[in-house]
């Protein structure tokens, strides 16, 4: 089972994983967030302040969020990038096509 945290603040979910993003960590990090999204959250905030490695996998399952989010209306936003998790999201083009905060307060200001 992969380390995170969940709280609500609203209804704002937020999700703070506490490992890599990557090929070992997924997909239960992508069917965590999904189950969120069918259990019927309409706004989740992915805080990655512990993650200091994202590989192509992890921004895989975050764009798959994204894209269900969007299916069902939801608004869906990431904070607190680490500088290698801001580097890895810049050269795949992630800052262009995903909502980026540099906090979760910002985000969930935003997403209110």
């Amino acid at each position: 089972m992969m380390k995170m945290d969940k709280f609500k603040k609203g209804d704002i979910t937020v999700v703070v994983p506490r490992e890599p993003l990557d090929i070992d960590t997924r997909k239960m990090f992508k069917d965590a967030l999904i189950g969120l999204i069918d259990n019927g959250a309409k706004a989740i905030v992915v805080d990655l302040s512990a993650v200091d490695f994202v590989t192509s996998t992890g921004l895989s399952a975050l764009l798959s969020t994204a894209m269900r989010m969007e299916e069902v209306s939801g608004k869906f936003a990431i904070c607190s990038l680490s500088q290698n998790t801001l580097r890895t999201f810049e050269l795949a083009g992630f800052l262009k096509i995903m909502s980026v905060y540099p906090s979760a307060e910002s985000a969930m200001e935003d997403l209110s």
